[in-house]
Formats: C-alpha cells, structure tokens, sequence
C-alpha cells in the first residue's frame, strides 16, 4: 500500500490510511555506587511512538545502538550488515528474517532515517503490526515527518 506524506500534517497522512498513532512518555534511571555508596546517576526522559499499521508488514526487526554487549553477541550469533560501514558500526540489528530486513535496508533514505534516532539515544523497532521508535526527549517536527516516511515505506515494502 502505498501512501502519500503531507508535510504539513505527516501524522494525519497516515491515519487516513488506516494507521493509528500512540505517544506516550518515557523515562529510564540508571545510577552507580562505590563501595555501597550512590555517587550517581541519571535520568533519561523520552517518548515511544507506536505506529499501529492496517495490515501486517513483511518485517521482524529491531535496530538498536552497537554497544559492547552486542559486540560480544556477535561473537556468537551473526549480525545483519547492510553493507554501509557508518550505519554498521553504528547500529545493531536483531531480525527474524535476514533476507527482508536486507532487501528493505537497501535503500540509503531507510538508513538515514534508523541512524539518525540510533545516533540520538532512540530506537525502532517493527514487529509486522506495528513499529515503535522510541526517542530521547521530545520528538521534533522532522522527527515526526521521518517516523512517517519510515512508516509509510514499511507499508508500501
């Protein structure tokens, strides 16, 4: 299915082809101790985005940051490279079906799009009904109008 994006209203684009769209607020806590003692911590507040699509997608996946844990994963268990050195030294892929996500990857616009929220501490995530980014802090504009183009290509993949 192939869907229009409206610059001006990217979100209501998409709910006129039948997806719903749910913002809610996030916030995660982290903090260390030494010796059994806090000496800090932080607080990283966010927004999930959740794309509910009106027919199910061809895509299990989930793009996560490349940190050393799943480096040491993939000592173990292969990881997806889409060929682009920048995108896969920055970004982690977990998928159920390689051949998909790699042909759906394919496109530069598609990588720009998962890098971009990977570099800024978010995530994405689709899981054939619906896909999530989640965002640190308050999701922009063109934040929004990349979520819809993302969206909108899951659709039309």
């Amino acid at each position: 299915m192939s869907v229009e994006i409206d610059s001006n209203d990217p979100v209501g684009s998409l709910v006129k082809a039948g997806v719903t769209h749910d913002k809610s607020d996030t916030s995660s806590s982290s903090s260390f101790a030494i010796a059994g003692v806090p000496v800090g911590g932080t607080t990283t507040v966010g927004e999930r985005h959740v794309w509910k699509l009106p027919s199910e997608s061809k895509l299990e996946v989930v793009f996560g940051p490349e940190k050393l844990s799943k480096k040491i994963v993939k000592i173990f268990k292969k990881e997806l490279q889409v060929g682009d050195p920048a995108f896969d030294s920055l970004v982690y892929i977990d998928t159920a079906d390689k051949d998909v996500t790699q042909r759906f990857m394919a496109a530069k616009g598609r990588r720009g799009i998962v890098s971009g929220f990977i570099a800024e501490g978010g995530r994405v995530a689709v899981d054939k009904e619906q896909v999530v980014f989640e965002v640190s802090g308050v999701a922009t504009e063109d934040q929004l109008m990349q979520m819809a183009w993302f969206v909108a290509d899951v659709m039309a993949f």
